[in-house]
């Protein structure tokens, strides 16, 4: 996987392998780890163009990239149908995560592939939001609910014959405790950015605040995993940074206290695509990392952790044992509806069972290190 990953690294940097790599490369393997590393789109459209690919391989990536331009168009079309929905009834939302960035920082928006759409609203604002996304069509996702458990909804709007629609409504950066307020809407919608090729309305984050949450999403929702769409999503924002930007991020980084995230993401992205970050800035982030007054954030920059150990650092986060219990039973105790409709859903089990069945199920995910 490592000569895969290296070759895929090196395609996307828009430089030629060597020939010899293709003879140790198999074509479906590469194919294949494209695609679950996100970047299967891009490789396709570089090598489809470059005049040392395989004429196999540039015959195999075609139909790929036709398909990923058409299922993006269409999720395009429901997109722009909520986004002017949204801006008719003066409902505020900030487009962010990979869904901005395909508009924002790549050539293309079908070449960045995403699963959902990531809108982020202002916390009094997420009831409006809710009323209109069921007023258009779209579905709530059962899911654990819970005021400190969960900051997120995710709808799903299936029209006939075509492909789902699937939002991530949020009115919080991110679920844990510890990082959630790291930025807010009020923080990245006064500096935010009109995206003009979708919708009038539409605004994403600026691109010194894109970066920092693509370095912030990376290691606290994804385990600080090394995937390429994530690191190329680092490249690009930072290929796009100008000095001034850059002190800017400099700043934001070091007063937020999440200088650990973003120097192991610059450092990540740079060693694959070899992207340019002015050493001063590292050397500062660096700094700032070694005295990072998150503990917990220096730790989150390495290999994943148990479950346990989240809500750990959840409930100390949390001021109060008020709210630390609550969440605990947030945890623990779920809504009648959801474990009705996730864990029997035509059974009619008393509803202490399912919970012990949860419980026993659970325990290895919270238990053991993923």
């Amino acid at each position: 996987m490592d000569r895969v990953l290296d070759l895929l690294s090196t395609v996307l940097r828009g430089d030629a392998p060597r020939a010899s790599a293709w003879d140790v490369v198999d074509r479906t393997a590469l194919l294949t780890i494209a695609d679950e590393q996100g970047v299967l789109p891009l490789v396709a459209e570089r090598l489809s163009t470059a005049s040392w690919t395989p004429p196999a391989l540039r015959t195999a990536l075609a139909p790929r990239l036709a398909s990923a331009a058409a299922l993006d168009a269409v999720q395009e079309v429901d997109l722009v149908r909520l986004l002017a929905a949204m801006a008719a009834h003066s409902v505020d939302a900030l487009l962010f995560k990979g869904a901005a960035l395909a508009y924002t920082h790549y050539r293309q928006p079908h070449l960045r592939p995403r699963l959902d759409t990531d809108l982020l609203v202002p916390p009094n604002g997420r009831e409006a939001a809710r009323r209109l996304l069921h007023a258009e069509g779209y579905q709530l996702v059962a899911q654990v609910e819970g005021d400190l458990v969960m900051y997120q909804e995710t709808y799903v709007r299936r029209p006939p014959g075509r492909p789902a629609h699937v939002v991530d409504l949020h009115w919080r950066l991110a679920n844990p405790q510890p990082f959630g307020q790291v930025f807010t809407y009020a923080d990245l919608a006064r500096r935010a950015v009109p995206i003009t090729a979708i919708h009038p309305a539409a605004r994403a984050p600026r691109a010194v605040d894109a970066l920092l949450l693509a370095c912030v999403h990376r290691v606290i929702h994804h385990a600080a995993s090394e995937r390429l769409i994530w690191l190329f999503d680092i490249h690009l924002v930072a290929a796009s940074l100008s000095t001034a930007d850059w002190r800017e991020v400099e700043a934001r980084a070091i007063e937020r206290d999440i200088a650990p995230f973003c120097l192991s993401g610059l450092r990540l992205a740079a060693a694959r695509f070899r992207t340019r970050v002015p050493e001063s800035v590292l050397n500062r982030l660096s700094t700032a990392a070694r005295a990072s007054g998150r503990g917990e954030a220096a730790r989150l920059v390495g290999p994943p952790r148990r479950h346990v150990s989240e809500v750990v650092a959840d409930l100390r986060a949390l001021p109060g044992w008020s709210a630390r219990c609550r969440l605990m039973s947030q945890h623990l105790f779920p809504s009648a509806r959801y474990m009705r409709g996730t864990y029997a859903p035509s059974s009619r089990l008393p509803l202490p069972v399912l919970y012990v069945r949860r419980a026993w199920h659970g325990a290895r995910r919270w238990l053991v290190r993923p």
